[in-house]
């Protein structure tokens, strides 16, 4: 009896045997898994509360395999409210997983569930619903797309996922901002590969379409912010007067970059979004935003600080760029080492003397002939 173990959403095979090669080649058994379509149903219930629905359609072609388990990664509050899991339309039993999945919204639980005798091609369809409450930012939805990570014996030209979305109860004035996310092993500053904000409203007439690598499955996961009320984070565009740029040098060759924001009120923040060295180029990008909604009304300082190592001795330029824009240019020089020209001069002059020993040595001896 050939048997896989997967994991769904992108399905994902943990384990199974692999025993030979067609000539396309395709792995032999093997789960071809080329596509998903997902809708996702948001509806308000309160000023603190929305009701999150969840359906997932799976199409699979199925070559050898006999039985298969597959895992399933859903929200935490899921497991409050109502699961169900269909193979061909028809209600299959599930239970609950010891493995969890990793995402920025902490661990996910997983569900399993098991497929005998599978036909050649059949359908797996998952639907879940549950109650989210208002965070600080907002309402927060995560979609687990990213299992194609653990991929193993599950095959595919390419995968590509469909998302569409339904939202019931959301007045005009709320935002939702809907981006692709790493796994938190892979997150960097921004958080996010690929982001979109537009009204909430207008979620409705949006068709999402993620396409994996080739010969990889999905390996982003969905991530929603609903803001109410319009009360959001946007993005910034500081005055000269509000940012101040010192850079200090060291004889290590080291620089540090020093960025000082004035801010009229403490609805503000600053993130770090690069610092890299290209050649005689030294660049910091960040990220500056502020909160649309009530912030205290007093003059508010944030200082960045970032140091760049391992610069070698000569001139160079510095660039600071705020939300992709250039916004500061100024050169500075990395200096050699004092320490570094004390040893050159003690190589130099032991050098000196050991030469003026050697020619003394050899004219002694040319003397005594």
């Amino acid at each position: 009896m050939k048997t896989a173990l997967i994991v769904l959403l992108l399905l994902v095979v943990f384990s199974s045997p692999l025993t030979s090669a067609l000539s396309n080649p395709i792995p032999v058994p093997t789960l071809i898994f080329e596509r998903e379509d997902i809708t996702i149903g948001i509806q308000k219930v309160s000023e603190e509360e929305l009701i999150v629905e969840v359906v997932g359609v799976y199409y699979f072609k199925n070559v050898n395999f006999t039985e298969v388990r597959m895992y399933f990664p859903l929200p935490p509050e899921a497991l409050k409210g109502e699961i169900k899991v269909y193979l061909d339309g028809r209600a299959i039993a599930w239970k609950l997983s010891e493995k969890t999945y990793d995402t920025l919204l902490g661990n996910f639980p997983m569900i399993y569930w098991k497929i005998s005798n599978i036909p050649k091609e059949f359908t797996v369809k998952v639907k879940y619903r549950y109650s989210i409450f208002k965070h600080k930012d907002g309402y927060r939805i995560l979609y687990a797309m990213a299992t194609g990570r653990f991929l193993n014996n599950t095959y595919g030209k390419q995968c590509i996922a469909e998302v569409k979305f339904n939202i019931t109860g959301a007045p005009n004035s709320w935002i939702a901002r809907v981006a692709f996310v790493p796994p938190p092993s892979e997150a960097f500053r921004a958080k996010y590969e690929s982001e979109m904000e537009i009204p909430a409203t207008l979620l409705n007439y949006v068709i999402l379409r993620k396409a994996s690598r080739p010969f990889k499955g999905l390996d982003r996961d969905l991530m929603i912010i609903i803001f109410p009320s319009g009360e959001r984070w946007v993005r910034y565009a500081p005055k000269k007067g509000e940012i101040e740029l010192t850079l200090n040098t060291f004889n290590n060759g080291t620089l540090e970059a020093v960025v000082r924001f004035v801010f009229r009120h403490s609805g503000f923040k600053v993130d770090v979004v690069k610092g890299l060295v290209e050649g005689t180029n030294v660049i910091l990008e960040l990220s500056v935003w502020e909160w649309t909604g009530p912030a205290l009304q007093v003059i508010t300082v944030k200082t960045i600080r970032k140091r760049f190592h391992k610069l070698k001795p000569g001139r160079y330029n510095f660039l600071l760029r705020i939300n992709e824009r250039n916004y500061m240019s100024q050169e500075f020089e990395i200096k050699g080492s004092s320490l570094d020209l004390t040893r050159l001069s003690l190589i130099l002059a032991t050098s000196l003397i050991a030469i003026f020993i050697a020619l003394y040595i050899v004219r002694k001896r040319y003397m005594k002939r």
